[in-house]
This record gives C-alpha cells, structure tokens and sequence, in this order.
C-alpha cells in the first residue's frame, strides 16, 4: 500500500528527518556534530529562539528563528539552517535535478524509511506517484506526462537501478558527479 499526505503541519513529519547544518565559507552546508545537533534540536522542540553552546573550544550563539550562528568572541557570524536528513531530487527533461519542496520531501523521507514501495503526493492541483524501488515518478492527473527519474541526494549509486542499467562502468561516473554535487568537507563549521 502506498503512503500518502495531504499537506499538513510538516514539522510533525520533520520530526526525527531533519537536522541543524552550519553554511562553511566554502558555501557548503554541513551537519553539526551529534552532541551540538541534539543541543539545537532540543532547542528548536521546546521552543527556544536563542541559545549559547560550545563547540571546538569557542562559544557560540544560535538564533534559531534567524537561522544565524555567532561567534560569541569574534562576533563571526555563519547561516544556519533546519534540513533533511534525506533530500529526493527529480530530473527536469533538460537533465537539471531539482529537489522536492519540504512537504512532498517529507512524504517521500517517511515512505522510504517505513518501507514503502510507492508513495503519493498532491501538489498544484496535480496528483504524483513515485515508485521508490524504480525511482521513477509520474503524474496521475496529466496522463500524457512522461514519467521522471527520482534521486535521493547522496545516495549510493551503486544501488541505483538506473545506474545498474547502464552496466558496472556507469557507476564510478556517476558517483563523480554526485560527490561534485554534494561533496563534504572536513571543516567543522567553525569560525
């Protein structure tokens, strides 16, 4: 049976998905640590916009509602923000991914976490079916719309039905492309 949702208050779907990342002066977001994260997080849950932490030896101030981390010493500030754990991306025809908006995102983290092999959204008055084994979605309203290639952002390629497709020498390609597209870094976030 394939999981579906109407739009509804998405951070009740969030819970658990999403984590606090840190923008490095490379422009890429990275994660905090988990002892950090969890300090946000249990921020953010119980409603707190302002918060002073410790990470790497320096003190921090997090304004969660701003979305803007400050060195407390240097007066350094970097953007936070509040992210998926698990970002779908679709294919555009012209080859550009594009990633989903939050709440089809959501519906699409909480069916592949619980196993489902579809799932279903609505969105500008169209109804989508996304196959989470074929990572292939379609347009059930528009029945001349041709289906499309779903990713999820970073995944192993290796597991990747189109990648398998195209044969063993598709993958090392592929995984290039992706690391250029979502390489991580070793900085910690800190400044």
């Amino acid at each position: 049976k394939p999981a579906s949702a109407k739009a509804t208050n998405s951070m009740s779907v969030r819970t658990g998905e999403w984590q606090w990342e840190v923008k490095l002066n490379s422009g890429k977001w990275q994660a905090f640590d988990a002892e950090v994260g969890a300090v946000l997080s249990a921020a953010r849950k119980h409603g707190k916009g302002v918060l002073v932490f410790e990470a790497a030896g320096k003190v921090y101030e997090a304004d969660l509602d701003a979305c803007v981390q400050k060195n407390v010493q240097t007066g350094f500030e970097r953007a936070l923000r509040w992210a998926p754990l698990m970002q779908f991306q679709w294919e555009m025809n012209n080859g550009i991914w594009v990633d989903y908006e939050g709440e089809e995102n959501d519906i699409l983290c909480a069916a592949k976490l619980q196993g489902h092999a579809l799932a279903r959204y609505e969105a500008r008055g169209f109804e989508y079916r996304v196959d989470l084994h074929l990572m292939r979605q379609e347009n059930r309203t528009a029945k001349s719309a041709a289906s499309r290639r779903v990713r999820i952002l970073g995944a192993d390629l290796n597991s990747d039905p189109q990648v398998q497709a195209q044969g063993p020498s598709a993958a090392p390609a592929a995984a290039a492309a992706a690391d250029r597209a979502s390489s991580k870094t070793n900085d910690r976030g800190v400044g």
